[in-house]
Formats: C-alpha cells, sequence, structure tokens
C-alpha cells in the first residue's frame, strides 16, 4: 500500500492539507498598523470572547474534504479506476480552494481597506494537485500494468 509512489504521493498532500491548519493563509495589515492574521476559519477577533471579524468556514470545509479524500483515496490501492477518480476530484477541490481563499482574503482586505500579505502556506494546495497529478500517472501505469498481464497470450 504505502511502498506504492502514488500512496506517498498521496500521503505527502495529506500532509500538507493538514499542514495548513496550523499555518496563517495571510495577514491584512490595515491603514492604522493593526495586523490581522487570516486564518483557516477567517480573522478571530483580537481580544478573548470578542465577535470573530470573519467567518470562513467554506475554507475549513474544503481543507477537510481534501484532507480527507487525499487520506482515503490511499486505502483505495484494490480499485484503481475509483482512486484515480477521487484522486481528480481532489485535484477540483484544490483548485477550487486556492479560488476560495484567494477571494476571501482579497474582498475582506478591501472591506477592510488593509494591504494583503499572503504567506507560503498558499502554495501548498498548488504542490498537492501537482503531486495528485504524479499520483494519477502512477495509478493509470499500474492499471496498464495490470490490464498487461491479463491479457491471453
Amino acid at each position: 500500500m504505502i511502498q506504492r509512489i502514488q500512496s506517498v504521493y498521496l500521503l505527502v498532500v495529506f500532509i500538507l492539507t493538514v499542514l495548513m491548519f496550523f499555518f496563517p493563509l495571510a495577514h491584512l495589515i490595515g491603514a492604522d498598523g493593526n495586523v490581522f492574521e487570516f486564518i483557516y476559519r477567517g480573522i478571530p477577533a483580537q481580544q478573548e470572547g470578542g465577535e470573530a471579524i470573519l467567518k470562513a468556514w467554506p475554507i475549513a470545509i474544503l481543507m477537510g474534504l481534501i484532507a480527507l479524500d487525499s487520506l482515503v483515496t490511499i486505502f483505495l490501492y484494490k480499485k484503481r479506476m475509483l482512486q484515480i477518480r477521487f484522486t481528480v476530484f481532489n485535484i477540483l477541490l484544490m483548485l477550487g480552494l486556492m479560488v476560495l481563499i484567494y477571494f476571501n482574503v482579497s474582498n475582506q482586505a478591501e472591506v477592510m481597506n488593509a494591504s494583503v500579505e499572503y504567506k507560503l502556506v498558499n502554495v501548498f494546495p498548488l504542490i498537492s494537485a501537482i503531486l495528485s497529478y504524479l499520483a494519477i500517472r502512477g495509478i493509470g501505469k499500474d492499471e496498464a500494468m495490470i490490464r498487461s498481464m491479463d491479457r491471453i497470450r
């Protein structure tokens, strides 16, 4: 299972997605010099117990779906075509996540009249999409090898 290269790719996708939960996605720097962290669930309140400035639950849900999909896909190694479909779906989710993060941060920066400083973590979905594509190629090679052995000679 994990000895296949595509399983390693999918495991790295899972790890990168989980890491996104622990690091801020962007910093918004207000005109008055206040710095707000945009994390996976939005912009939390500055003081304890206050209402969040922005709630971005769709981003958190999408990140959770990506992590869950990549983890489930690893264990579908006996069903290669289903594994390919799940991985393609995961790539679409990753591209959607990148767009959603960009639009949420841009809209909030416009509302707050703030400048945006994106973090390196925003590259993780792109890296994950590339690794997922490589996983699809590996799964396809496995499928081709199995089909070639099934032929009657």
